[in-house]
């Protein structure tokens, strides 16, 4: 293929929706394609990449809405005769008033719980004394998606709670425990609260590393605790054959190593879960967090595998007198079956994804050699930490110490960016990546009128 058309797909190489349209932008607005152009049909573009014509079309819906190209009746489709400018402003602060470091879920991306809530009122056996640790319509809508049958069911407050009450059943206080480095600030922040003592488990893009697992069983960790998928930090879930490896090394243990798995993510996440629950059912213990899918106001978790570890973690809940309101309960199982609620699920899963790619792409740009596959964060590495976290400060961009997420000191410094809250508008956010770019290195703050 020869002439202005030939020569657009030749600089397209992109693999998906986002990318496409980000590139298309590039182009506009360096001139490489000129106002009134003629783009090639979404079918073309579609075979010279080798994508799905769905995935050029929403392409095109985030062109056409920004403003960039309109689509003419039996004409095809132009870019506009004037290029648009910024589609929307920072808010009211700048970049300080945009979540960077925590990660917090985006409300507007969460389902409406109105709903979700009348069902729960519904429960028929409401203001029963009996304590239920788990409700039937809880436990029937998320047998379907558990990754393992589990040998005993409960619920809990949010992900935090779930995860402490099955860290500490599986591992007494003052023990060790094998934990993957590096890994979420709230489960190190854990440590010390329950006093245990942690032996790092390096990872790579599979999860943590099979063989430096079974180096740390000569110390006798009473436990090991990973996280299933969208790792925090790294953006990785484990591979079946990582699953299958680890699994072994536990299994070949000569002494019970209890496993405490962590979906801190929930269904927000790109990725199914996965579990080590099929192959060690005896040992597993897995915790789900609800709170970033559905909000923190609903606060609810689900620990689930051995009956021997979740009942234990059941008893240590406020002395085994605490329970999570069936109203509550009721509402996420309306919210994980109602299929309203799910479209907006669908939707959140694109959105959280396309903010994490899209300011991991101009990152990219920008030299940075970035991992992340799934998750709210970007881990990025940098000369030094301290500097890194200043300068950006001194920018208006608050971003959160790589050195909290990690169990044993580390050769390479890192920070941690929130990508959960970023705007939408693709110039807000290369203007962002430029800026965290040149200010990590120390050079200059970018002009951006």
């Amino acid at each position: 293929m020869i002439g202005a058309e030939g020569r657009l797909l030749a600089s397209l190489t992109e693999s998906n929706a986002t990318g496409v349209e980000q590139r298309i932008v590039e182009l506009i607005r360096s001139g490489a394609i000129p106002p009134g152009s003629r783009l090639p049909s979404v079918r073309t573009i579609a075979r010279h990449l080798k994508i799905s014509t769905g995935a050029v079309a929403e392409a095109w819906k985030g062109l056409r809405d920004a403003g960039f190209i309109e689509t003419r009746r039996r004409g095809g489709t132009f870019v506009v005769t004037q290029a648009p400018g910024r589609s929307q402003r920072l808010p009211l602060g700048g970049w300080m008033s945009v979540d960077l470091a925590q990660g917090t879920a985006d409300p507007a991306l969460q389902p409406s719980v109105r709903e979700a809530l009348l069902a729960g009122l519904k429960n028929r056996n409401l203001n029963d004394p009996h304590k239920e640790s788990i409700t039937e319509a809880l436990l029937d809508a998320i047998k379907k998606e558990w990754p393992f049958p589990a040998q005993s069911w409960s619920s809990h407050g949010g992900g935090t709670e779930g995860a402490l009450l099955a860290l500490e059943a599986a591992a007494p206080r003052g023990s060790l425990i094998a934990l993957e480095d590096p890994t979420s600030p709230r489960i190190v922040d854990s440590l010390q609260l329950l006093g245990l003592q942690a032996i790092g488990i390096p990872c790579d893009t599979e999860g943590p590393l099979p063989e430096r697992l079974q180096a740390a069983l000569k110390q006798k960790p009473a436990a090991f605790m990973y996280q299933t998928r969208a790792q925090l930090p790294l953006g990785h879930t484990l591979t079946k054959q990582r699953i299958a490896d680890l699994a072994e090394v536990v299994r070949r243990a000569p002494y019970r190593l209890n496993v405490v798995e962590d979906d801190n993510t929930g269904p927000i996440a790109l990725n199914p879960d996965v579990s080590m629950g099929r192959l060690l059912p005896d040992r597993v213990i897995h915790i789900r967090s609800y709170c970033k899918t559905f909000g923190i106001d609903l606060h609810t978790s689900i620990v689930a595998g051995a009956a021997d570890l979740v009942e234990r973690a059941q008893l240590l809940r406020s002395h085994n007198v605490g329970m999570t309101s069936r109203i509550l309960q009721d509402a996420v199982a309306y919210l994980l079956t109602d299929e309203k609620s799910q479209s907006t699920l669908q939707e959140a899963r694109k959105r959280y994804a396309n903010r994490r790619l899209a300011l991991t792409n101009v990152l990219k740009t920008q030299g940075s050699r970035i991992n992340n596959k799934d998750g709210v964060v970007i881990w990025l590495e940098v000369p030094d930490e301290q500097s890194a976290l200043i300068n950006l400060a001194a920018h208006g961009v608050t971003v959160a110490p790589g050195s909290r997420c990690l169990v044993a000191p580390a050769r390479k410094q890192h920070v941690r960016i929130a990508t959960s809250r970023l705007p939408d508008d693709p110039e807000l956010v290369a203007h962002l990546g430029e800026l965290i770019a040149m200010a990590v290195s120390g050079k200059q703050r970018p002009e951006f009128d």
